[in-house]
């Protein structure tokens, strides 16, 4: 259920085609073997991959997100090629920042209030900006309900396209539609 197979799971469904999926340890493997010739395409985030956008060692084709990434200009997003593929636009990768379920409320406020203190310095958005991210800063309910679709999308693509048996309502995932 790694957010590359869930992709190449919808695409192939969506498309009708076979992919030969090849798996590598990391996302240095993979682009190593994507700029050697080695496998036609690879389904990788913006961060580890825009520097070889930007030297010319590979081509963007499509766009998982709707939002704006500067540096690929240009690079046509999938919801817009296929208009019936954007309610799964946004899915892919993001970073979280948990604790255990028994901390304390006020830990809770304290360690939220630094994290957004640090999330909204001038060199942290630039940051976000130059490796192509979407800035969320999403904390409390809005992180939850952002990670219960993420859950709901990777879910119900691999349930509807066949790669999984299991029914996500029978474990209590609700199936989100926009």
């Amino acid at each position: 259920g790694s957010v590359p197979a869930v992709w190449f799971s919808l695409l192939s469904k969506h498309f009708d085609v076979q992919f030969n999926i090849v798996q590598y340890e990391g996302n240095g493997d993979a682009m190593t073997a994507l700029m050697g010739g080695h496998v036609d395409a690879f389904i990788t985030n913006t961060q580890q991959s825009l520097s070889y956008v930007e030297s010319g060692d590979i081509k963007p084709i499509t766009l998982l997100f709707d939002n704006e990434i500067p540096q690929l200009k240009g690079t046509e997003k999938l919801s817009e090629a296929y208009p019936e593929l954007a309610q799964y636009s946004g899915f892919g990768n993001f970073f979280q920042i948990s604790v255990h379920k028994d901390t304390p409320q006020a830990v809770i406020d304290k360690l939220t209030d630094a994290f957004m203190q640090a999330y909204n310095t001038p060199e942290f958005q630039q940051y976000i900006k130059d490796n192509g991210h979407s800035a969320l800063g999403l904390t409390g309910a809005e992180a939850i309900t952002y990670e219960k679709r993420h859950q709901s999308i990777a879910s119900y693509i691999m349930y509807d396209v066949g790669a999984t048996e299991v029914n996500p309502a029978d474990l209590g995932i609700e199936r989100i539609s926009e």
